[in-house]
């Protein structure tokens, strides 16, 4: 279907677009009659994704779609749901053409049941379920204690306004190295003989490739731990829009901020805090979280090395990053006041008007919680 779209631009200077692709299938599949093996609605979600690629290529700037290597390893479709033929138990999954196959069900399907994508990561496969769980009702009134600013950096992960301190997670980059270097020495070996390919080589990628899966699973599974935490606590939350692409190019940073992995994180906190009405408030990018006063909003000038806020002003003294979470929480309070779609009322104020609060959140236990633990110093990089 690629080729047919670059053999029409060339001819006549016009591209073949979803409709017409969905259209050329059933041509397509007595020229390539292997094309019957395979589900009929995951050709057609083909279709479409070269259709959006190609749409993508003129709107947002990206290059033109490329032929997949057949050595990529991480293979993917998608069936959308028609009809009710994708069926799910708690041991297994049925796909069109394909059966019943086990699979370990990670939580129960919430919802109606929209698509499945079949994913390959290495040796293992997945099974991604997309659900329409409805709609959610949001907040139309939060007590003060139901907003969090959070801080994030790279000595601590993230620091929130109530003085909670988020570790990063340990991970075993050491042995990431030793696997990469010892490929790089098979690829030097092979190339002294004149060998093109190699099982050893096959065996090694392999393994650097489940060393590449072992990190990335103990970074999504504390990304995930994390947010749950906080979305548990919490209602709303004030975060500060990092130009992460901007910030990658101090080469000094780069490989810390990657491996932060700061965009995932912010995506998992917004959708589980918008499944309890809630959402995640960005602040600009320019915005001083870091130089300003949390206490009497003097602003101040800060370097990296500088570890503990203190205002030239009041003589007020915090950590850096506490101080920060503080003033991203005031900031979140204030755009929510200015919109006027979230009414915020003090803390231990359980009256809503005629309503009494029921919960017993509304008094102020957060505080409390973190009183008498005192907040560490970050270690440095």
């Amino acid at each position: 279907m690629l080729e047919q779209n670059k053999a029409k631009y060339e001819q006549e200077k016009k591209f073949v677009f979803k409709y017409d692709l969905v259209g050329s299938l059933p041509k397509l599949k007595e020229l390539h009659p292997w094309l019957k093996e395979m589900p009929s609605q995951s050709l057609q979600q083909r279709c479409w994704d070269l259709d959006t690629a190609m749409k993508r290529c003129f709107k947002s700037g990206f290059g033109f779609p490329k032929f997949k290597s057949k050595d990529d390893e991480n293979d993917t479709f998608r069936i959308s749901q028609t009809n009710g033929h994708i069926k799910v138990t708690r041991q297994a999954i049925k796909l069109p053409k394909l059966g019943w196959i086990n699979w370990r069900r990670h939580r129960p399907i919430d919802g109606r049941l929209m698509s499945v994508t079949i994913k390959q990561e290495g040796i293992r496969w997945y099974a991604i379920c997309l659900c329409d769980t409805g709609e959610v009702l949001n907040q139309i009134s939060v007590c003060e204690d139901d907003i969090v600013g959070i801080d994030l950096g790279l000595s601590c992960f993230a620091m929130t306004s109530d003085g909670e301190l988020f570790e990063k997670p340990a991970q075993c980059y050491q042995r990431l190295k030793h696997e990469q270097r010892k490929l790089s020495r098979i690829d030097e070996s092979n190339k002294k003989q004149g060998i093109t390919k190699s099982n050893r080589r096959l065996k090694q990628k392999q393994i650097l490739a489940k060393t590449h899966r072992i990190i990335s699973d103990q970074r999504y599974d504390f990304h995930h731990k994390t947010s749950r935490e906080i979305a548990n606590f919490y209602k709303f939350a004030g975060m500060e829009d990092l130009h992460i692409k901007g910030m990658m190019k101090n080469h000094c940073l780069a490989g810390s901020i990657a491996k932060a992995g700061w965009h995932s994180f912010r995506m998992m906190i917004r959708y589980k805090l918008k499944d309890q009405g809630g959402d995640l408030l960005l602040a600009d990018r320019f915005y001083p979280s870091t130089k300003l006063c949390s206490s009497c909003g003097h602003k101040q000038a800060m370097t990296l090395a500088d570890r503990t806020f203190t205002c030239e002003s009041c003589g007020m003294e915090m950590n850096r990053d506490a101080n920060a979470a503080i003033n991203l929480k005031l900031w979140a309070m204030r755009e929510m006041n200015r919109a006027g779609t979230v009414r915020i009322y003090a803390r231990g104020d359980t009256a809503i008007g005629d309503e009494i609060r029921k919960s017993s959140r509304c008094v102020s236990l957060k505080r409390e919680k973190f009183r008498d633990n005192q907040v560490l110093e970050p270690r440095p990089l």
